[in-house]
C-alpha cells in the first residue's frame, strides 16, 4: 500500500467514525395498539410561560416513558421540576349551548366537536352530558357508557333562550357530586351571552358558585361573533383553566380544539416545560425519549393564539378630565415582552413595569375611539387585543393668574387641539399671542383692563376673560432705589475705614454684576436698526436674531421662537421685547424662581448693546 493509498483510507475510516458518533439515535417504529405505541393528544400552551403536553402510553403504567426531551420549533425547552404528572381518572360536565341561535350548522359542528372529545377520552373517564337553552337540562349523569351518552349527543337540537349563567350554576353543582378520586372538568360551549331574565342567578353568582366547587378546571370555548368573550375568560381564569373564541366560519379550528381538550384528559401522563412566550401562529412540538429502552419521538403543530394574555381593562375613575387608566394583565409585564398600544393611529406610552396605559382625555377629541394594545416577542407578534373607549367631552378652560408684580399669566386649553392661541387684547387692539396655550403679559408690555382669548384652530374664540394690570410706574421702583444706595453707601464706608487701619492690604476685588456691560462706540448714540440678540452656545458657536415688531420666546420648547437646550433652561425661559432706542427688555415668565444666571431680578431685565446675561449654559447679548 503506498503512502499516499494509506492516507486516504484513512481519512475514509474517520469519516466514517465521525458519522457514527454523531448520527441521531434511530427511533424505534412501535406498531399501532401494541405496548409502548404512545402518541401526543394534547397541548396546552399558557402565554404566561409554560407548555404542557399529554401523552397516552398504550400499557400504561406498565409502560412508562423514560428520559423525555420537549423540543419546541427545534429547541430543547427545560422542564419542570415534576417533568411527568401521571394522570388519575376524570369526571367531566359537557355543557352544550343549544338555544336557538345554535340553529343549523352551529349544533352540527357541536354534535362533533362532542363526539370527537368523547372519542379521545380513557375509557375509565366519566361523562355527564348538560345541554342549556332557556333552562339547563342534565341529559346524562356521570357514566363511562359511550354508547347511551353518544346518543343523547346526536340528540341535541337547538330552540329557546340562553341560560348561559344558569348553566354554569348547574355543572358546578353536578361536579361537586363527581365520584371520588377524580379530576373535575367542566367543558362548555356556547355561541352567545345569557339572555336576562331566563337564569335563576346572576352572573357573579355563577361565578361564585363555580369557584366554590373543589378542584375543577374549566375549558370554554366560544364559537361565533355574539359570545360573551369576557364572561367565559372569567370562567376559565376563576378555575386555572383556559378559554378560547372560535368564528362562525372556524369550524374545523372548533372540532380540533375539543379533540385536544379529550386527549389532555384522556393522556396517560403529562410532561410540562417553561417556555417563553410564543408568538401567535403554529409551532412545532416535539416528544423525545425511551420506552422499553428503545429511542422513541413523536410531534405535533400547536396553534397559538393567546388569547385573553394582554386582557386590557378601564379603571374607574371619578374626575372627567383625569387621565383615563387602562391596566392590562399583569402576567404580561414580566415576560420579557415589547407592550405597544395606540389610539386613533397615535402611539401611547405603555408602563412596561406595571402594564398600565395612561391617556389624557385632553389629548383626544370626545367621543368613542378604540384603543388597540400589542405585545411583541422580538419581532414578532405574540398578542393583540383592542377596546372600545369613551372619553368624556371637556369644555374649554381659560385660566389667568396674575403675579406679584402685576403682570398676569394666562393658560388655555381645547380638548383634541395642540393649536390652542391664546391672544391679549388691549382696548380690542392685539398686544401679545402664543400658540401653544401659555400666554404671559408684564405690565411693561401692556397695561390696564387686559382680555385674554382662547380660540381653537379654526381660529374660533372659545372662552374670554380679563384683569386688570398696572403699569410700572417710578412709584415701585422707590424701594429698591433707596434701599440700593444704602446698600452701595454701607460698603463704601466700611471699605473707607478698613483702607484707614491697612493701608497695606488691597481692596476687596469687585463682585461680579449680573450684566456686563462691554465698551460702546463713542457717539453713544441709539441705533437705527433694531438691535440683534446674539445667542452665544457653551462651544463658542454664536447666532443672532433680529428683535423687530413683535417679541421672541426663548427656552427649550420646539414652539419657541429661540430654542436653546442644556441644564438650568425651561421651556419657555422668557420673552424679548424690542423698545424704542434699540434697548431690549427680558421678561421671565417663571416667577416662582431666578431665570437668570447671576441675577436677583426674577421678573424681567433690561439689555443695552454690550450687556451680557447668562440663560443656563448660554449667553444672550446684544450687537449692533
Amino acid at each position: 500500500m503506498t503512502a499516499r493509498s494509506w492516507v486516504r483510507s484513512a481519512g475514509l475510516l474517520f469519516a466514517l467514525s465521525a458519522l457514527l458518533l454523531t448520527a441521531p439515535p434511530a427511533v424505534a417504529q412501535v406498531a399501532p395498539g401494541s405496548p409502548g405505541a404512545f402518541e401526543i393528544v394534547g397541548i396546552e400552551h399558557d402565554p404566561r410561560g409554560s407548555i404542557s403536553v399529554s401523552v397516552r402510553i398504550l400499557g400504561a403504567p406498565a409502560v412508562t416513558l423514560t428520559d423525555p426531551v420537549l423540543v419546541v420549533d427545534q429547541i430543547p425547552q427545560p422542564l419542570t421540576p415534576q417533568q411527568t404528572v401521571p394522570r388519575q381518572r376524570a369526571a367531566i360536565v359537557l355543557a352544550i349551548d343549544t338555544s336557538g341561535s345554535m340553529a343549523g350548522a352551529p349544533i352540527v359542528a357541536a354534535r362533533q366537536a362532542a363526539r370527537d372529545l368523547i372519542g379521545r377520552l380513557a375509557p375509565e373517564d366519566q361523562v355527564s352530558l348538560l345541554a342549556f337553552a332557556t333552562t339547563p337540562t342534565i341529559l346524562r349523569p356521570f357514566s363511562t357508557d359511550r354508547t347511551a351518552l353518544l346518543a343523547s349527543v346526536d340528540s341535541l337540537q337547538a330552540s329557546g333562550a340562553t341560560a348561559l349563567y344558569g348553566a354554569i350554576a348547574q355543572a358546578a353543582g353536578q361536579l361537586s357530586n363527581a365520584p371520588a378520586g377524580t379530576d373535575r372538568v367542566l367543558v362548555l360551549l356556547s355561541d352567545g351571552a345569557d339572555d336576562g331574565g331566563v337564569s335563576k342567578v346572576t352572573r357573579e353568582e355563577s361565578l361564585r358558585l363555580l369557584a366554590a366547587t373543589t378542584g375543577v378546571k374549566a375549558y370554554a370555548i366560544g364559537f361565533g361573533e355574539a359570545t360573551d368573550r369576557a364572561y367565559l375568560q372569567e370562567v376559565a381564569s376563576r378555575t386555572s383553566g383556559a378559554a378560547w373564541h372560535f368564528g362562525d366560519r372556524q369550524s374545523d379550528a372548533l372540532l380540533a380544539r375539543f379533540a385536544d381538550i379529550g386527549g389532555a384528559i384522556g393522556a396517560t401522563e403529562v410532561i410540562r416545560a417553561n417556555v417563553p412566550v410564543l408568538a401567535t401562529g403554529d409551532h412545532t412540538v416535539a416528544l423525545q425519549g425511551r420506552i422499553n429502552g428503545a429511542p422513541v419521538s413523536t410531534s405535533r403543530t400547536l396553534h397559538v393564539t393567546n388569547e385573553g394574555l394582554l386582557a386590557p381593562a378601564v379603571r374607574p375613575t371619578t374626575a372627567g378630565d383625569a387621565p383615563i387608566t387602562v391596566d392590562l394583565n399583569s402576567a404580561v409585564t414580566p415576560r420579557n415582552l415589547t407592550l405597544t398600544a395606540r389610539i386613533d393611529d397615535v402611539e401611547l406610552p405603555v408602563d412596561s413595569v406595571s402594564g398600565t396605559i395612561a391617556i389624557d382625555p385632553w389629548a383626544v377629541t370626545p367621543g368613542s375611539h378604540t384603543l388597540r394594545v400589542a405585545a411583541l416577542a422580538g419581532d414578532a407578534v405574540a398578542a393583540e387585543a383592542s377596546l372600545a373607549l369613551e372619553v368624556p367631552a371637556l369644555a374649554p378652560r381659560l385660566e389667568v393668574r396674575r403675579d406679584s408684580r402685576g403682570g398676569a399669566t394666562a393658560r388655555g386649553r381645547v380638548q383634541g387641539d395642540a393649536s390652542a392661541v391664546v391672544v391679549a387684547l388691549v382696548g380690542g387692539r392685539e398686544v401679545a399671542r402664543e400658540s401653544d396655550g401659555v400666554l404671559a403679559i408684564t405690565g411693561g408690555e401692556a397695561s390696564g383692563l387686559v382680555t385674554f382669548r382662547l380660540s381653537g384652530s379654526d381660529g374660533g374664540v372659545l372662552a374670554e376673560q380679563s384683569v386688570q394690570i398696572a403699569a410700572p410706574g417710578p412709584a415701585r421702583f422707590v424701594p429698591a432705589v433707596l434701599g440700593l444706595a444704602l446698600a452701595v453707601a454701607a460698603v463704601v464706608l466700611l471699605v473707607r475705614r478698613r483702607n484707614r487701619r491697612k493701608p497695606e492690604i488691597e481692596a476687596a476685588p469687585k463682585v461680579q454684576p449680573p450684566l456686563r456691560r462691554k465698551p460702546v462706540s463713542p457717539s453713544g448714540a441709539a441705533p437705527e436698526e433694531p438691535a440683534a440678540v446674539a445667542v452665544i452656545g457653551p462651544s463658542g458657536a454664536e447666532q443672532l436674531f433680529r428683535v423687530s415688531g413683535r417679541p421672541l420666546t426663548i427656552g427649550a420648547s420646539s414652539a419657541c421662537d429661540i430654542v436653546i437646550e442644556g441644564e438650568g433652561v425651561r421651556g419657555v425661559h422668557g420673552r424679548l421685547t424690542p423698545l424704542p432706542g434699540g434697548d431690549v427688555m427680558l421678561h421671565s415668565l417663571h416667577d416662582n424662581e431666578p431665570a437668570f444666571a447671576r441675577s436677583q431680578e426674577n421678573e424681567w431685565m433690561l439689555l443695552r448693546l454690550g450687556d451680557e446675561i447668562a440663560i443656563g449654559p448660554y449667553i444672550v447679548c446684544l450687537r449692533p
